[in-house]
């Protein structure tokens, strides 16, 4: 989902590029990196990115300067570490931006609000799931997988309806 600029004042869109960047610094500085020493890490990691970039360009219109795309930014939390997965995130969301989906003075917001919260809500689910329910694959798949997916429709949900409230007070 893309958050057009003319939505949101100057302040918040600078405001939102500072916390982006702040949390790909926390990322940076505590991400485990001996995890891509392996041959084929990298490989997994790049060809995910990839596969991810390739189905956020496949887009879903609400309306126009509303689109829903799949949400990759979970998923690549699941499959890597929280840290590689806001990487992943942030750079999927530049492609998406210089391939002309959004413009690049939201960049912060949207990455914000597809990368950053995703990844997040994805992490604590993640570590809810491993610290108070049975270790079994199930309770992985419908905990992580479904819940995390319905996080984000009820995410794409709210952004619609701020933007409906934004059209209507102009």
């Amino acid at each position: 989902m893309d958050i057009p600029a003319g939505l949101l004042p100057g302040h918040y869109l600078w405001f939102a590029v500072l916390l982006h960047a702040l949390l790909l610094v926390l990322a940076a500085g505590t991400a485990p990196w001996s995890k891509l020493r392996d041959s084929e890490a990298p490989h997994g990691y790049t060809g995910a990115i990839v596969a991810v970039m390739v189905l956020w360009m496949l887009r879903g219109g609400i309306q126009p300067g509303l689109d829903y795309h799949l949400p990759g930014a979970t998923a690549l939390c699941l499959m890597f570490e929280w840290q590689f997965a806001l990487f992943a995130a942030s750079t999927v969301l530049a492609a998406a931006t210089w391939h002309g989906a959004a413009g690049w003075e939201a960049f912060g917001v949207n990455a914000l609000v597809t990368g950053a919260v995703s990844v997040i809500m994805a992490r604590l689910l993640l570590y809810f799931a491993q610290r108070r329910l049975p270790h079994n694959f199930f309770v992985y798949v419908f905990i992580n997988a479904f819940l995390a997916g319905a996080r984000v429709a009820i995410q794409g949900l709210a952004a619609l309806r701020r933007c409906r409230i934004s059209e209507l007070s102009r």
